[in-house]
């Protein structure tokens, strides 16, 4: 192979790979806060149930605009990487969905945890519910697009390196 193929081959190496990076970072993020650190606090017994919405707030709040951060990076890297529609149409969901949850879900939950602090105890609601599937499909399409962007780039390298 040539030098310039060798440059070639490699141009979209680093596109592809901080794709990958994101979409896992993100994603353990997910596991790691809503799916592990969470739980673990509510099933604190000697933290008070106030206290621990409270800490969850300060959490989530900062948390849901770092991932549209993410998701912003993880666009400027698919526009460089131009991957297939499948890597594009799981980050509109991943995207979609944590717009809904700092836009809409966040501010109720925000409420509601207001509320709790203020002593009073808000009507059910299925805020949490939504917010869970919400976390979990978030986890599944960054892992699928993960997958996805290491074995398209796999093949587009392969490709890459039979033609030169």
């Amino acid at each position: 192979m040539t030098a310039a193929g060798c440059e070639a081959a490699r141009q979209p190496t680093l596109a592809w790979r901080g794709l990958r990076i994101l979409l896992l970072l993100w994603a353990g993020m997910l596991l790691g806060i809503s799916f592990f650190a969470i739980p673990l606090l509510f099933g604190t017994p000697t933290l008070d149930r106030p206290v621990a919405f409270d800490v969850v707030r300060h959490i989530f709040r900062p948390f849901v605009w770092l991932q549209l951060g993410i998701f912003a990076a993880l666009l400027l890297g698919a526009a460089i990487a131009r991957p297939g529609r499948m890597i594009w149409w799981l980050l509109a969901l991943v995207g979609l969905a944590s717009l809904v949850q700092a836009l809409w879900l966040v501010p109720i939950l925000d409420a509601r945890t207001s509320l709790i602090l203020a002593g009073q105890e808000p009507p059910a609601g299925p805020w949490h519910r939504i917010n869970e599937i919400l976390e979990v499909m978030k986890v599944l399409a960054l892992l699928l697009a993960a997958w996805r962007v290491e074995s398209t780039w796999s093949a587009q390298a392969s490709g890459a390196i039979a033609k030169n």
